[in-house]
């Protein structure tokens, strides 16, 4: 069964999904429901995160082919095997829609990393059970993304920012309560490209070992996420690199060390072309400030009136690899555009006597007023 919660006509249900449809129950998904006569197409509604949980947790290194990567993130001794799950959680506010944006922070150094995951849902309270008896208290399963800010990651002693910022975990769409956790196939697609594939069955740790060995410490709840941990790594670009976005390549030539009047930069070079005819050349900088010592970005931006282009320089790996962010938004400029004519549709109003504030009104000519007639008594 697959069940999904969902928002139509300005208000949040669950429903199980059957075909091009979902059909809303009454009820709780945790303990009895029944389906309504209430369809609607899926066309017509927001799929949400199938839960509202109390915790959202996470395994590190659950998978052993993600070891040598978290060694260069997290430092010496992260690529030995763990003896027992080393769980922690990302915060509340960090849950998202499956198809809801991911807003990277103001101040990320711009290495945000995907991590794609299989995600179990918890249907019962659940508290210090053994892993034989974990998998009852489980609902179901869906997918997520464990979203990271590695520069945080490495830099700071918790993940509260690297993995709990506002938007970094995406989880959805819906719940699958029918399935062989331990039998599935994780796959990510970065771009309509597979940038990551992994089977469960290559976890350390089950996922009912996962919520056994939470659960004998922390009670878990109904709704609540535990997350199965990633594998493998994510790419950087390197110069000479060539990447397509929206039909224009941009290829970075490079990046320079520089200084400004108070602060110290590097400045990456990307020439931008499209059909094999050369646009631009943008040169995104990253500041570091001398002061506060805080890095801070300035993205390479170039107008046209179809959209703009966006590039956005990160830093630098051990292999020479820049992190970047590379944009086409469409159609930047009519917001400018829909700006003016608004304003220009209130001064063509403001022609009109009527709407003006404190315009006088006309009055229609008027002869004498005539007093009453009396009839005079006789």
């Amino acid at each position: 069964m697959k069940i999904a919660r969902f928002r139509a006509a300005r208000r949040v249900a669950f429903g199980v999904m059957m075909g091009d449809e979902i059909v809303e129950i009454r009820g709780s998904i945790y303990t009895r429901f029944r389906l309504t006569n209430t369809r609607y197409p899926l066309a017509d509604v927001n799929i949400l995160a199938p839960t509202e949980p109390a915790v959202i947790w996470g395994p590190g290194l659950n998978f052993a082919e993600h070891l040598e990567f978290a060694a260069s993130v997290l430092g010496k001794g992260a690529d030995e095997l763990p003896e027992h799950p080393e769980p922690w959680h990302k915060s509340r506010n960090s849950l998202t829609g499956p198809n809801d944006p991911i807003i990277i922070p103001k101040d990320s150094s711009g290495d945000v990393h995907y991590e794609g995951e299989a995600v179990a849902v918890i249907g019962r309270n659940c508290r210090r059970v053994t892993p034989s008896d974990a998998r009852k208290y489980i609902l179901g399963y869906t997918c997520g993304n464990d979203v990271s800010e590695r520069t945080w990651q490495k830099k700071d002693s918790t993940f509260w920012r690297a993995k709990g910022s506002d938007t970094f975990a995406p989880v959805g769409p819906w719940i699958e309560t029918d399935i062989n956790p331990q039998d599935l196939e994780i796959l990510v697609r970065l771009n309509d490209e597979e940038v990551q594939r992994a089977h469960t069955s290559d976890m350390l740790f089950t996922f009912s070992e996962l919520v056994s060995y939470i659960s004998q410490q922390v009670t878990l709840h109904p709704g609540d996420l535990v997350f199965s941990g990633t594998t493998g790594t994510t790419k950087a670009m390197k110069p000479g690199d060539t990447v397509t976005v929206a039909g224009y390549d941009f290829t970075f030539d490079g990046a320079e060390a520089g200084q400004g009047p108070n602060y110290s930069l590097v400045s990456g070079t990307f020439r931008v072309s499209r059909n094999g005819e050369p646009v631009v050349t943008l040169k995104p900088e990253k500041r570091i400030y001398n002061v506060s010592k805080r890095p801070t970005t300035e993205a390479g931006i170039h107008t046209m009136i179809l959209g703009d282009l966006y590039a956005v320089i990160g830093d630098k790996g051990e292999d020479g690899a820049y992190v970047t962010r590379l944009y086409f938004n469409p159609l930047v400029v009519w917001m400018w555009a829909g700006a003016i004519i608004m304003v220009s549709g209130g001064l063509i109003s403001l022609t009109d006597r009527r709407h003006r504030i404190g315009a006088p009104a006309r009055r229609r000519a008027q002869g004498p007023a005539s007093a009453p007639q009396v009839a005079a008594a006789e």
